[in-house]
């Protein structure tokens, strides 16, 4: 149970609170839930977890979310375990597409590859600096600079368009 402390400590430091609203059919399997301006959160102790029970409840709490005019696409099932459980159930729980979204927290390790988690707030005001004499290395990263590949990724026609002016420029 100390996992589910954990999971609920970790919610409220992200600005997460306890949805006021009384909702049964949410309180009678034994979830909390937990919402913020853009997610909700079902959070639940499983003392001995299976598949196909947590299978059937996160059916169940998608639609009661869904007809309690909840976004169900921006809600999350985070099923709360001992450390016993192997990570093959882990894995085939998550890939399970059924329903809520689903994460298996067995410790605080498993916050790091939760997004909803993520404390760090990504901006793009970063700059690279690069220390090369190559003049080569140093002409195609000013390349890449200039077709603002530092904000956004490139398609394989654009990577091929900056390979050919590289080539262009070589000449």
């Amino acid at each position: 149970m100390n996992i589910f402390n954990l999971t609920h400590n970790e919610l409220e430091d992200l600005g997460f609170t306890r949805n006021p609203e009384e909702i049964e059919e949410i309180n009678s399997i034994g979830c909390v839930l937990y919402t913020n301006s853009k997610f909700n959160i079902l959070v639940k102790y499983f003392t001995n977890p299976k598949e196909e029970i947590i299978r059937e409840e996160s059916i169940r709490l998608r639609e009661q979310l869904f007809y309690s005019n909840f976004n169900v696409w921006n809600s999350y099932y985070i099923v709360c375990v001992n450390d016993s459980v192997s990570k093959d159930f882990t894995y085939l729980l998550e890939k399970d597409t059924k329903g809520l979204r689903k994460y298996v927290v067995k410790s605080k390790k498993d916050f790091d590859r939760i997004p909803i988690f993520d404390k760090t707030k990504s901006t793009n005001d970063f700059s690279i600096k690069f220390k090369t004499n190559d003049h080569e290395i140093s002409n195609i990263l000013e390349i890449v600079k200039k077709h603002k590949g530092l904000e956004t990724n490139f398609n394989t026609q654009k990577v091929n368009d900056i390979i050919q002016e590289i080539i262009q420029e070589e000449k």
